[in-house]
């Protein structure tokens, strides 16, 4: 089962209403179109497993990081344009997109989830020795 990072409700939070409304509702309701928002909601919350998978193993119980929620809803949001997305959207869309390389590279450590990257068996064997370069070997450099 594929993983939940932002909701419907953790969109409300965000953004607001009237936007969520003029980017669902196609029928002319005045009300924000469930399937719609959860159509983008399950592309970017797709999109935010691919790159947290590739290193950490998420706890399904434990609920998602602030900062994964934060980069679900701006992809969502990203994705409910049928046309180009305002400046400031399309900017928030890719600032979240490189967070999430940033997690999946491991300059961002998520506060939770174990890391999938299993450590290397093995022991590294130092001998101590003489240094092969001494400052004295390097002066004239």
């Amino acid at each position: 089962m594929p993983a939940t990072f932002a909701t419907a409700d953790d969109m409300a939070a965000r953004f607001e209403a009237r936007e969520l409304i003029e980017l669902t509702d196609d029928a002319g309701t005045g009300a924000i179109d469930a399937d719609r928002l959860g159509q983008a909601l399950a592309s970017a919350n797709a999109i935010v497993e691919g790159y947290v998978a590739a290193t950490y193993v998420l706890d399904p119980g434990a609920p998602p990081a602030l900062l994964l929620i934060d980069a679900a809803c701006d992809i969502a949001r990203f994705r409910l344009y049928r046309t180009t997305a305002p400046e400031d959207v399309a900017t928030r869309n890719n600032q979240a997109i490189q967070r999430l390389q940033s997690i999946r590279s491991g300059t961002i450590k998520l506060d939770q989830g174990v890391e999938a990257i299993a450590p290397r068996g093995g022991k590294v064997l130092l001998q101590p020795g003489q240094r092969a370069m001494t400052r004295d070997d390097l002066a004239g450099f």
